[in-house]
């Protein structure tokens, strides 16, 4: 579902909903909802903006969007083994999870677009802050149980946090040549927040989530 709307030429709001269910969750798990809404407010369209400015537009959005897990990520399975004298035999696979759900990522966006010189340079900005919660992680269950191989398990919250400015300037617009540069500034942290109580989990080698 999804509605966008415009006030006079000014405002303009996008809002929309998707619900999934899928056949890769686990028995216990229902649909999952994801929500969105954006919006832009043209500043530069007022009559008290100087003109000789140019054109400015402040917007925002939040949204949501979610990755699902394997088709029999949250089913128990069971290998196929050679046992004595070749006898074939089964042997325990992965342990299953009936709650296994798709991992959600929870956006914010804030930023503006800046036009100068009767949009000869354009400046972008945006801010954005990302949470992932029931992340998927591979988690070990107690080899006392008898499952050995790793369960993926909705049990992390990873954080990723940012900044982006572009800036675009045309240096030469004729009939037969134009010349533009465009630059570009990016930050990204990206962290591990909680793995849900879980040790942590080898990845390759010396490699770890922690």
């Amino acid at each position: 579902l999804e509605q966008q709307l415009g006030f006079n030429e000014l405002f303009f709001v996008t809002g929309g909903a998707r619900f999934d269910a899928h056949s890769a969750f686990g028995e216990a798990a229902g649909f999952a909802f994801y929500p969105k809404v954006d919006a832009s407010y043209v500043v530069s369209s007022h009559d008290f903006f100087p003109q000789h400015l140019g054109t400015l537009r402040l917007r925002g959005a939040f949204g949501t969007a979610g990755q699902q897990p394997g088709v029999f990520d949250s089913e128990m399975t069971w290998e196929p083994v050679t046992a004595l004298e070749a006898e074939p035999a089964l042997t325990t696979g992965k342990l299953g999870d009936p709650n296994l759900t798709a991992e959600v990522s929870r956006e914010l966006e804030l930023g503006f677009d800046l036009g100068l010189f009767n949009e000869r340079v354009s400046v972008g900005f945006t801010r954005y802050q990302q949470r992932t919660h029931n992340a998927l992680f591979g988690a070990r269950s107690p080899a006392s149980e008898g499952f050995i191989t790793p369960q993926l398990r909705n049990v992390g919250l990873v954080a990723n946090d940012g900044n982006e400015l572009a800036v675009t300037a045309t240096v030469l617009d004729g009939r037969n040549l134009s010349w533009s540069l465009r630059g570009a500034f990016s930050t990204n942290r990206n962290e591990v927040r909680s793995l849900g109580g879980e040790a942590p989990l080898s990845v390759a080698w010396s490699q770890w989530i922690r």
